[in-house]
């Protein structure tokens, strides 16, 4: 019978997850699974996943994408969805596509693009509204026991997202600071860059390490989440030698 495996559970938005030009192999949570013997990892990541979200699965769910799995580690990665300036509000644009025909709502997209600016007054989720889902994941995490949280932060703004949405800047800081600051709250959370100790640091780099819109990691930022997120494991007591060196396949002894 094989040897039980303590959880580490991922929760996220798309940016976890594969794409057309980076297999699952090689995001960050694949180079998980393949190379870290210490913890059974599961990812729970959804396409357009927000705080809100999590905060629903809670009430509509009962636990079963948090404490069913009794995860001794989280990796939450979510928070460009909830705060990304729209051309419609999610409520809004839940009413185009409940439209009776795909024209009506293709075509009611594209006049909202035609006719409004992005604004961050159509975020998903407000920012007062960011800071308490976060705070209640956070609790729900720790009143089930789990022994950490690292929670990554939104992917700082480089030249390519800034041309897709040149106001997202300062609601990337301004949600990315909210992070923090309940972060600061529990003593079992950590939060990440995804690509570098600083914004202003990540903001030099991101284009290198994303695929065309500015936000998705391609293969090579995955991979440095994924080191970046090893070294906060090591540094929380996982041993060098649970973790395989993915190009060696050996461990990292």
């Amino acid at each position: 019978m094989p040897e039980s495996r303590d959880t580490l559970l991922i929760q996220g938005d798309s940016l976890p997850l594969p794409r057309p030009s980076v297999a699952y192999e090689e995001t960050w949570p694949g180079l998980l699974q393949a190379n870290t013997r210490e913890y059974e990892v599961v990812n729970r990541s959804q396409s357009e996943k927000t705080t809100a979200d999590l905060a629903s699965d809670n009430q509509n769910h009962h636990g079963r994408e948090l404490e069913f799995y009794e995860p001794e580690i989280i990796v939450l990665q979510v928070g460009i969805v909830d705060c990304a300036p729209r051309y419609l509000s999610r409520t809004s644009k839940e009413l185009v596509k409940a439209l009776p025909s795909e024209i009506l709502t293709t075509g009611s997209i594209y006049a909202a693009r035609g006719f409004r600016r992005r604004s961050p007054r159509r975020a998903y989720v407000s920012e007062s509204e960011f800071r308490e889902n976060l705070r209640a994941y956070f609790q729900r995490a720790r009143d089930a026991g789990v022994a950490e949280v690292i929670s990554v932060k939104i992917l700082s703004a480089g030249e390519k997202y800034r041309d897709r949405n040149p106001v997202a800047v300062e609601p990337i800081r301004e949600y990315n600071t909210a992070m923090d600051d309940i972060a600061g709250e529990f003593d079992r959370v950590t939060v990440l860059h995804p690509l570098a100790d600083s914004a202003e640091r990540e903001e030099a780099i991101v284009d290198e390490f994303t695929v065309s819109d500015g936000y998705h990691l391609n293969a090579d930022g995955h991979e440095r989440l994924y080191e970046r997120i090893v070294a906060q494991l090591e540094g929380d007591g996982l041993e060098r030698a649970d973790i395989v060196d993915p190009a060696s396949g050996r461990s990292s002894e």
